[in-house]
């Protein structure tokens, strides 16, 4: 898991620049976030709450580590620090099935209506996008465990994506520009792709291969 972590959070970023589907009318997150690495630190203990609840067929956690929860995804290094285990830990059995812990969609919802709803956006749409095209320079590689490490993070991604769809309008908006954005990669109504997508797929150099992974994903 180690690896992953370490792979993972070494490219997720927040860009400086969001695209307009996602960032107009919300404020900026706010400026007094806790660093990654004590974020990272914090959320394993969310994680096996979130476990045991999904686990059980539960559908609270505790007013302590809702908190918890709710205060890492209020900001960028909180919620990366959140999204790097929940996605890349393979203990975390409970973010391999469709329907996500029910206080995970709750808290993901409530972050999605607040101000920091355009920072979980481009991450959780940057959670799919960017390990479906790794995984595929791990198996050139012949890295066979990162890849299917990184088909692990993708699917778990995607499997959040889908279940907080039909909860947030701009969540759609934003996720629609980015298939536009790689639809226009691989050839097709380039001059429909969102700026900012566009560049996010030529920054990564993702080939013809990646953007069809990433598409599928």
């Amino acid at each position: 898991m180690a690896t992953a972590v370490v792979l993972f959070a070494a490219v997720l970023r927040l860009p400086a620049r969001l695209p307009v589907s996602v960032a107009s009318h919300h404020r900026p997150i706010r400026a007094s976030a806790p660093s990654f690495e004590s974020s990272l630190g914090a959320a394993p203990a969310v994680c096996a709450a979130l476990q045991d609840v999904g686990s059980r067929g539960g559908s609270k956690l505790s007013a302590q580590d809702a908190a918890a929860l709710s205060e890492m995804l209020a900001t960028s290094n909180g919620a990366r620090g959140f999204f790097v285990n929940w996605l890349t830990d393979e203990t975390w059995t409970a973010a391999d099935i469709a329907d996500p812990p029910p206080p995970l969609v709750e808290t993901l919802a409530s972050t999605l209506a607040s101000s920091s709803q355009s920072m979980v956006t481009g991450l959780m749409l940057m959670n799919v996008a960017m390990p479906a095209g790794t995984a595929l320079t791990h198996e050139r590689m012949g890295n066979a465990a990162a890849a299917d490490a990184s088909r692990r993070t993708a699917r778990r991604a995607s499997l959040l994506l889908r279940a907080m769809l039909p909860k947030q309008s701009a969540l759609t908006a934003a996720a629609a520009s980015l298939r536009n954005a790689v639809a226009a990669a691989l050839g097709s109504d380039a001059d429909d792709a969102d700026p900012y997508w566009a560049d996010f797929l030529i920054r990564w150099g993702y080939d013809h291969e990646q953007l069809e992974l990433i598409r599928e994903a």
